[in-house]
Order: structure tokens, then C-alpha cells, then sequence
């Protein structure tokens, strides 16, 4: 319901803790309109600042800073020149209004993505015993007759593949049916933790791909395990350290143009 009420919204995960629920949710990468005017260059998301490439506009942060998502990176708004061989005035200053400029530059810093994956400590799946059994029908206008084929032990469990070819007469459809069952047992497969944490920890890192629409393996991630030793099901949260460029231009709006 929430990703059909709510446009912006491209994934909804909720984990039910308890008594709790944590809803997770991640944002359309929607394309933001064309900024012709002034503007400032903000952060879309946390993270430190390792490289600050200014086109045009003027540094508010520096390489090591740690920025917030909103704040102002490249601001479109210059300070007006001053001399340091001209004693400042207040008065003059206060008259002079500043450049408004379209701020252009690359922020890029270290952001951290975090995904969740499970995988449960016992695991049941059908094999393959070997064991088949193969059957031949005609089955004609007047009924089905068995041709070859085992009319004794039936498998319990069987994966079953048929084959069906047919002609049309004056007097009805012919067909040749051929059944061929092969025998399913239950295999039980526990896992220790160490197995059971590195296929949950797979997981994550996939569905963080997705979410992230990156094909490339992630070089380095932290794992944190949230289930309790005696939970049938092992989950884990695992999170990524990720280099990217962090800005988006954001509309200049003074007081007196929004009066205007």
C-alpha cells in the first residue's frame, strides 16, 4: 500500500521484531528539472568529503569535512571582495548585495548503504533418489490403455514429465502418452553459523545491489548479525562503503524574491 500511495518511493522492507517494526524504505532516483537560475550545490545524503572539484560558486566544505544530507556544499551566493589594505566598513558592506551565480561543481565523499539478508539454519529440499519408472498410454475415443510401463510401486514423492503426441481420425484422437516419474526424497541440510552467515551475508550484498542498480561486487562490507543464537532463521545487516558524488543543485531563494 505505501508503494502505491507514495510515488517516490522505490522499495519498502518491514521486519517485524517483537513487539516492533522496522520499516525500511529507499527513494526513487528521480531526475530533478533543469535549474537555469541560481543556485547552490547541497548534499543528497551523509558522508565524508574526499575530493572538491568548484566549476563555479564558492567552497563551503573541505576534504575530511563530515556533511548532512541538505547541507550546502557549493554555495551560489559570493561574498563580496574585500581588501585587506581597505579598513572594512559595516555600513558599506551591508549595501552591497552579493553575486548570485549558478553553482557547478563534484562533491564526492564516503557514503554507507546498508542491506538485510536471512537464511535459515535448517534447510529441507527434494533430491533425486535414481530411481524411475516409465509409462506408455494410448488413450483412443473409447478409453486409455497402458502399453508399457509398471503398474506396481508408486513413488511417494516424484517429479513427473510427460510427453504427448496425438492425430485426428474420422473416428476420434488418437494419442501416444508417455509418462516417466522420477523418485524425490527429502533431504534435511543444517547449517553452522559460519555457513549460515556467509549465505545471508550474500543475500544482502545482492539485494543491495538491485536497490543500488550496481552490477560490480562490493570490495569491502561490515556484517552485524541481529538474530539471537536459538532463532531458526540467521539474519544479518550488512553495510557498505561506497565513494560518490553527493550533490544536487538547489534554487537560490532570497527574502525579497519571495515577496516577489
Amino acid at each position: 500500500k505505501m508503494l502505491g500511495h507514495i510515488d517516490e518511493l522505490s522499495y519498502v522492507r518491514i521486519e517485524v521484531r517483537g513487539v516492533r517494526a522496522h520499516i525500511e524504505v529507499v527513494e526513487k532516483a528521480l531526475p530533478s528539472p533543469e535549474i537555469t537560475g541560481p543556485c547552490n550545490i547541497v548534499a543528497v545524503r551523509d558522508g565524508v568529503v574526499e575530493e572538491v572539484l568548484v566549476l563555479n560558486g564558492q567552497a563551503r566544505v573541505k576534504e575530511g569535512d563530515v556533511v548532512a544530507k541538505g547541507d550546502v556544499l557549493v554555495s551560489g551566493q559570493l561574498d563580496p571582495y574585500t581588501s585587506p589594505y581597505v579598513p572594512e566598513d559595516p555600513e558599506a558592506k551591508a549595501q552591497v548585495k552579493p553575486d548570485l551565480v549558478r553553482a557547478r561543481g563534484i562533491i564526492k565523499a564516503r557514503v554507507w548503504y546498508e542491506g538485510y539478508g536471512e537464511c535459515p539454519m535448517v534447510v529441507e529440499r527434494l533430491v533425486l533418489t535414481g530411481r524411475k519408472m516409465r509409462n506408455i498410454y494410448i488413450e483412443t475415443p473409447w478409453g486409455k490403455t497402458q502399453l508399457m510401463g509398471d503398474n506396481g510401486e508408486v513413488f511417494s514423492q516424484a517429479q513427473v514429465s510427460r510427453a504427448w503426441k496425438s492425430i485426428s481420425t474420422p473416428f476420434g484422437e488418437f494419442g501416444l502418452n508417455v509418462v516417466v516419474q522420477q523418485e524425490q526424497s527429502t533431504k534435511r541440510e543444517e547449517y553452522s553459523e559460519i555457513q549460515a552467515v556467509s549465505i545471508a551475508r550474500d543475500r544482502a550484498l545482492e539485494n543491495l545491489g538491485e536497490r543500488l542498480q550496481r552490477s560490480e561486487p562490493f570490495n569491502d562490507c561490515k556484517v552485524e548479525v541481529l538474530s539471537s543464537p536459538s532463532d531458526s532463521v540467521l539474519r544479518v545487516k550488512v553495510a557498505v562503503e561506497l565513494l560518490e558524488d553527493i550533490g544536487t543543485p538547489q534554487p537560490i531563494v532570497l527574502p525579497q524574491m519571495a515577496k516577489k
